[in-house]
């Protein structure tokens, strides 16, 4: 006859998550990122850089724009 395995097995034994430090400041920012801090949708974002209104540059295959560059359009724009 075949071994069963327990209907209740014991759980398991608890782990210590250790904690974790504030994510430090990025210089740059993606894309999705750049759009979250605008409110915009990405491709809003991506017609600001074609027209020239934003800075990118492409990291791989990501493009990425400076935080810096995100915060003089905005105070251009307001």
């Amino acid at each position: 006859m075949a071994r069963l395995k327990p209907k209740y097995p014991t759980p398991p034994a608890p782990v210590a998550v250790a904690p974790v430090s504030p994510t430090p400041c990025k210089d740059f920012m993606n894309l999705k990122e750049a759009a979250r801090y605008f409110g915009v949708s990405i491709w809003s974002v991506r017609g600001l850089i074609a027209k020239g209104f934003i800075k990118a540059k492409r990291i791989g295959k990501y493009d990425v724009v400076r935080r810096m560059d995100l915060a003089e359009y905005w105070e251009k724009a307001a």
